[in-house]
């Protein structure tokens, strides 16, 4: 889902704006996954926190991002 994270994060935004929002903001976002990537992090997180319920998966950010 094209800008999916962009929309959550900045909710008032128009859809039309959302690629150049994208462009503005990309310093500080994690590199876009392809599907099968994503779900197979997904899964591994899942299986993780099915033994350790307390465990949190944190999304690690480029050098330098705010936040």
């Amino acid at each position: 889902m094209n800008y999916h994270t962009e929309h959550h994060m900045y909710a008032s935004v128009p859809c039309y704006k959302l690629g150049r929002l994208r462009r503005e903001i990309e310093h500080d976002l994690p590199p876009a996954k392809w599907l099968v990537p994503a779900w197979i992090e997904i899964i591994g997180v899942l299986r993780r926190q099915r033994r350790d319920p307390a465990c949190q998966f944190v999304m690690p950010l480029p050098q330098g991002a705010a936040g």
